[in-house]
């Protein structure tokens, strides 16, 4: 692997364990500080929130500046904010807190994305993206794993001030081999000498691509169906009689479940085409989450996790790819901001309505919405080639 794809997936390890661990502890938060389901959805539509507003300059900045140097800037933040939900004795810091950290987490995405893209051969598009992605869910699995298994022994404040040191020494560390800059003053980014105004509006008019809408339409849709489930599955299998010590197991299946689908349907998508596996995939997810609904088997209910996983999460480099296939190669940065801004819109919509109608008619109609959303996802690009 190229030393530059190795620093990206070492920081992707650290960005979606650290992004996860924030979600995952939310059933000991809320129970501790006694917060509702509407203000578990507020949390959680935080990451999703700031990522809107954040999804344009990011990408803005790093091809200004260096996407690197940005991406080590973001571990410094999340990591400030984790110090901070640790401190936070009430609600109103506790959301500061979480959107001081979810600003490190909103620059990760467009700006890696578009690094891989660069760095990788026309015939390695697919597989470096895939590969990438996958690693980045071991972080997934690694870093709430172990928040899960020491917070009953030490409590989730504990936890989350030891990752936060973690993730200031780890950076301290990372500054005596910072891999060189991809692509800050080079022709391969148009428009590089733009004011932000220019570029914001330069971006907008990628919008006027018919296929670049169906794709965006496509992965807002696959966001809407997916985005809530990983906040909200916890609360449903203690609903189904898990105990909170046995959740470890479940959020482990899942997110192996994520890397083994972001590993394989890259892979197939180079195969029978990406539009075929995002539509088929689509399809599977609704079913899969129908049988959850229905399920009560421990057994059956680690399976279903594992398999949920796969088709809710695996999409992913399936979207990317697809974004990459439609926009000309000058503008990779430009196409990866907009379409970070408008899922990130989605899952925040997303989240934030599940809270309020969890509240008023129970967790179950969660999943029941996300079934429907993920088949409607599909038809932007049913009949796009």
């Amino acid at each position: 692997m190229q030393p530059e794809l190795l620093t990206l997936s070492l920081l992707h390890i650290l960005n979606d364990g650290f992004r996860t661990t924030a979600t995952t502890i939310l059933p000991f938060v809320a129970k501790d500080l006694s917060l509702s389901l509407t203000q578990v959805g507020i949390l959680g539509s935080s990451q999703t929130f700031i990522g809107t507003m954040f999804a344009i300059p990011s990408a803005y900045f790093a091809a200004k500046f260096g996407g690197f140097k940005l991406l080590f800037m973001s571990l410094i933040l999340y990591s400030l904010g984790f110090l901070g939900i640790a401190l936070s004795p009430h609600f109103f810091l506790l959301l500061m807190a979480f959107y001081a950290g979810a600003i490190g987490f909103a620059f990760f995405h467009p700006v890696s994305f578009a690094l891989v893209t660069r760095i990788s051969d026309k015939g390695t598009k697919g597989k470096n993206m895939g590969n990438f992605m996958s690693l980045g869910d071991i972080g997934r699995m690694i870093v709430p794993t172990l928040a899960l298994l020491f917070i009953p022994s030490f409590g989730w404040r504990i936890v989350m001030v030891v990752l936060s040191l973690a993730g200031f020494m780890i950076y301290l560390i990372s500054q005596f081999g910072r891999p060189k800059e991809v692509y800050v003053n080079s022709r391969q980014v148009s428009d590089i000498g733009l004011g932000k105004r220019a570029w914001l509006k330069s971006s907008l008019v990628l919008l006027a691509d018919i296929k670049f809408r169906k794709v965006l339409l496509a992965a807002m849709g696959d966001t809407l169906a997916s985005s809530n489930i990983y906040l909200f599955l916890p609360f449903l299998l203690l609903l189904r009689g898990i105990k909170p010590a046995q959740l470890v197991i479940f959020t482990s299946a899942f997110f192996l479940g994520s890397l083994l689908g972001k590993f394989l349907l890259g892979r197939v998508a180079d195969i029978i085409g990406n539009r075929k596996v995002f539509i088929l995939s689509e399809f599977a997810m609704a079913a899969i989450l129908l049988i959850l609904v229905a399920s009560d088997s421990f057994v059956l209910l680690v399976f279903i996790s594992l398999v949920l996983g796969i088709f809710t999460k695996g999409t992913s480099p399936v979207l990317q790819t697809l974004i990459s296939d439609v926009i000309h190669e000058t503008h990779y940065e430009k196409a990866f901001e907009a379409s970070e801004m408008f899922i990130q819109i989605a899952g925040a919509a997303t989240i934030f309505v599940s809270g309020i109608l969890a509240d008023h008619f129970g967790i179950t109609v969660v999943f029941y919405m996300s079934a429907a959303l993920a088949i409607l996802a599909t038809f932007p690009v049913m009949r796009f080639k």
